[in-house]
């Protein structure tokens, strides 16, 4: 999955992190399914990448050609046609200017991926987080929480499991 480059800044570490505030976010805002949504997105979001450059295109690629790559799993999870869509349009839209409005349907899963993805900015140092750009106030409840999992787990872009990554993040001291 991580053939690209193996990456501090856009690699394994980063994307399961990202899922894991996107599942958080699905909770916090009783949107399960949603946040599993977003999960989805996170999984493939940064897979497109060419390099760790400025890349407002990865997005859009990531969703145009990863997305049909992982069939068997959107498959298995049972994912409709418009959920399918839904997580494409929220992949494309977390590298570049957002064109979902708030009450469109699909917005809260794009902004979910997008906030999540931007809570992961504590790799690059405390100060990177422009916090008045999250979409939901539930998102600045996470930022402890995220940098706790980034520090934990900042190593960790080997290939390795998710089931594996989580095992570690259980081990983190609070």
């Amino acid at each position: 999955m991580f053939e690209y480059h193996r990456s501090v800044i856009h690699g394994i570490g980063h994307v399961y992190r990202t899922m894991i505030a996107c599942a958080l976010l699905g909770e916090k805002l009783h949107k399960s399914r949603d946040g599993f949504l977003a999960f989805c997105g996170a999984y493939i979001h940064d897979l497109a990448r060419l390099n760790d450059d400025m890349d407002s295109s990865h997005g859009m690629r990531a969703a145009t050609y990863c997305f049909p790559k992982y069939m068997n799993l959107w498959k298995k999870y049972e994912l409709t046609n418009e959920e399918s869509s839904i997580i494409c349009s929220a992949v494309s839209q977390h590298s570049t200017c957002e064109w979902m409005r708030p009450l469109d349907r699909g917005y809260d899963v794009m902004a979910m991926l997008k906030d999540a993805d931007a809570l992961d900015r504590c790799r690059f140092g405390d100060t990177e987080l422009d916090t008045n750009l999250l979409r939901f106030s539930q998102s600045r409840e996470l930022i402890a929480t995220a940098r706790l999992y980034c520090h934990h787990t900042l190593n960790l872009n080997e290939e390795i499991t998710f089931q594996a990554f989580i095992e570690s993040c259980n081990k983190i001291k609070y």
